[in-house]
């Protein structure tokens, strides 16, 4: 005869489901399937997290809206967590990101254009030559990445006055 297992839970748990449930216990947050705990994880661990809340989401388990209510995190980083799961597995979570490629002025960019300014071209000129916008040479000089050379002014030789 098949014997019923009532899900127990440890006292202080909150009960995400019929079958699963979570516990606090210090900085470690312990999850329980029925009476086995399943996973844990160190509360400031986010990555741990995402991973363990996308895959009770996605095996049926807990409902997207029960995390929101008993974590308190924002409804679309659990879809965002779950769509990196469905698309790049548990490793995507501990993959680099990808940031962007290199700036518009890249340091040797940069090295011609001033080049070109202090030979005493103008920004127009400088932009045609090199294939970038005016506005990007106008903002790296107001920013100080580039600077107009200065301009020479006639120094007018007087004969002290006695």
């Amino acid at each position: 005869m098949p014997y019923l297992q009532l899900p127990i839970f440890p006292a202080g748990s909150v009960a995400l489901s019929p079958d699963v449930a979570v516990v606090c216990d210090g900085d470690q947050v312990i999850y329980f399937y029925g009476q086995l705990p399943v996973f844990r994880h160190r509360k400031e661990d986010v990555k741990s997290f995402r991973l363990i809340a996308s895959q009770l989401y996605l095996n049926g388990h807990v409902k997207q809206a029960t995390f929101v209510k008993v974590f308190g995190v924002p409804a679309i980083s659990l879809k965002r967590a779950v769509a990196i799961f469905e698309k790049e597995g548990a490793g995507g979570f501990w993959r680099p990101r990808k940031g962007r490629g290199p700036a518009v002025l890249t340091p040797e960019k940069v090295a011609q254009a001033q080049a070109a300014l202090d030979q005493g071209l103008g920004l127009s000129q400088v932009s045609q030559k090199m294939g970038l916008n005016y506005s990007t040479l106008s903002k790296a000089i107001h920013k100080g990445t580039l600077h107009r050379p200065l301009k020479k002014s006639r120094l007018r030789h007087t004969a002290p006055m006695s």
